[in-house]
């Protein structure tokens, strides 16, 4: 049985079979399924025109391809990547409909990320500042970016990324070496060889940026002795902080 999601309806739309991974993905049981026309998972998010298109493709061309919105048991509405292709018989007759589908909720949950960031700032560098977004390492799992492909950030328009919880600093050295020059702010302010452990794996070192942590808050400042000793790890590096 397919990994991915699918369904066989006979001619007229009436669903004969279904695997486990579309029952997983839409949460209903395959009994809730079976003798049903697909319309059952239909959110509303889409109108008759495209319906109507659909099935036009379906007649004309024998497949259709494209993104549908369908609704859940739970009533969630979930974005899929869908191809829809027409089965014949030897006299060229439609007998059934196969449906196949690619859940893209994470994908477009990291589209709706950018589009909400990058607006925010577009307008930070209309007015001439260096935007840098602080990230939590797990966003990079979360939203599917590799150490290696900065292109999100790109996108975003951002100046620099702040990374105020590292890697084990090799991951940092492969960032720093990305082709659009994004900057890659560490903090500084932990007093541990974190910045050694990034120096051991040859840096860019002109995209490699140190910053110490502390919020504008009293008795959240940092103590002398200790940001002193903090900066010279950097500074023997000639980094810029």
């Amino acid at each position: 049985e397919s990994s991915e999601p699918m369904i066989i309806t006979d001619e007229l739309g009436i669903i004969i079979k279904v695997n486990q991974a579309f029952c997983d993905v839409m949460e209903y049981p395959r009994s809730d399924i079976i003798g049903k026309n697909p319309r059952i998972f239909k959110s509303g998010h889409q109108d008759k025109e495209f319906g109507e298109e659909l099935w036009n493709d379906l007649r004309d061309q024998g497949f259709w391809s494209g993104e549908v919105y369908n609704k859940k048991e739970s009533g969630k509405i979930i974005p899929l990547r869908t191809t829809i292709t027409a089965i014949k018989n030897k006299d060229n007759v439609i007998t059934h409909y196969l449906g196949q589908y690619i859940d893209i909720g994470e994908q477009k949950d990291k589209e709706k990320v950018l589009a909400d960031f990058k607006k925010v700032v577009d307008y930070a560098n209309a007015l001439n500042m260096e935007v840098m977004v602080d990230i939590n390492p797990d966003l990079f799992a979360q939203l599917e970016i590799s150490y290696d492909d900065l292109s999100f950030f790109d996108e975003m328009g951002a100046y620099g990324v702040r990374l105020d919880l590292g890697f084990t600093g090799a991951e940092e050295a492969r960032m720093t070496r990305n082709p659009y020059n994004i900057k890659i702010e560490i903090n500084m302010s932990q007093g541990t060889s974190y910045v050694d452990n990034i120096m051991a794996y040859s840096p860019n070192t002109e995209n490699l940026l140190g910053s110490h942590n502390f919020y504008p808050h009293r008795y959240t400042g940092l103590e002398y002795n200790h940001f002193v000793a903090c900066s010279e790890k950097f500074r023997k590096y000639n980094l810029n902080t």
